[in-house]
């Protein structure tokens, strides 16, 4: 929606909207509405301009969003622009307007439901009751229907072709987590020997400290969930092999670790140490940013 005002036609004659006006439709009308969808929580929030390349930021958000409302009151060029990288991205759009007959003759195929805002006492309840029901008519055929095409693009690139897509942005997001789990644990483990210059213990307390940080019953899980949580062949080849390299090479490692700091005591502080020493020697954190960041660049599946 636009951040600055807006003229459109009703019924003859000219409607400026201002900005704190688009402020309030956002707020009350358009955000309110999309949250209070009973079939599925929703957070809705509204591309922010910032300053330099802000337009970086919109298609950001263009391409991570499930659902997109797209309110085209005024014929904005750059609502149109920002509406078109969208169908280029994904599907999953709402489309609102004003004026209705307003929209171009490309759009006019397309569902896009009209609302009447009204700031007239006697009208403004009545007008939002109308548009939070057909808000909700629009996201329930969206869910129900899993994504359907709905844009010129989605029709004539097909639409398997943005199922796979959106199957391809899921996996991502599932291995973006699981990576990022066993890089934060790999990190706090070697902050914790780096902090106090050490590979043993000198209280219960630092073992406490420690055998929190190391979960390996959550790092089990998230191995297998790298292994077997989704379609392996969406990824590159070389990406997924040196992502099982580094965790296959620290993994066995900390598990170790783990067990000597749970057995430790007087008596096998040196063989700690040891094990301790030789974790270290293989937890390379710099390796593991790096695969996130390379994980971060890719923006279609392989096959694509």
């Amino acid at each position: 929606m636009p951040f600055t005002g807006t003229r459109h036609q009703k019924g003859g004659a000219t409607i400026e909207i201002v900005p704190d006006q688009w402020k309030h439709i956002y707020e009350e009308w358009i955000k309110k509405a999309v949250e209070s969808f009973p079939d599925r929580k929703i957070v809705c929030k509204r591309s922010t301009a910032t300053p330099g390349n802000f337009i970086k930021g919109i298609v950001q958000d263009l391409n991570d969003s499930h659902l997109v409302v797209a309110d085209l009151t005024g014929n904005r060029p750059n609502v149109y622009y920002e509406l078109g990288i969208r169908n280029a991205l994904r599907t999953g759009t709402v489309l609102i307007t004003q004026d209705l007959k307003a929209l171009p003759s490309d759009l006019q195929t397309y569902y896009c439901f009209q609302y009447n805002y009204s700031e007239k006492a006697h009208e403004y309840g009545k007008a939002y009751i109308a548009f939070e029901a057909e808000m909700h008519e629009k996201l329930g055929a969206i869910v129900s229907e899993n994504f359907p095409s709905d844009n010129p693009v989605s029709d004539f690139l097909g639409f398997s072709h943005y199922q796979q897509r959106r199957e391809f942005l899921g996996a991502k997001n599932r291995l973006t987590v699981a990576l990022n789990y066993f890089y934060t644990t790999a990190l706090h483990v070697e902050q914790f020997f780096a902090g106090v210059s050490r590979t043993e213990f000198t209280s219960p307390d630092d073992i406490w400290h420690f055998l929190g940080i190391l979960d390996t019953e959550m790092l089990t899980a998230v191995l297998s969930r790298i292994k077997f949580d989704f379609d392996r062949s969406m990824f590159p080849k070389a990406l997924m092999a040196h992502i099982d390299n580094a965790i296959q090479t620290m993994y066995p490692h900390l598990l170790r670790m783990r067990l000597r700091a749970s057995q430790y005591d007087v008596r096998s502080g040196s063989l700690y140490k040891y094990e301790a020493s030789e974790g270290l020697k293989v937890i390379n954190t710099k390796t593991l940013e790096t695969l996130l960041k390379d994980l971060a660049q890719l923006r279609e599946p392989v096959s694509a």
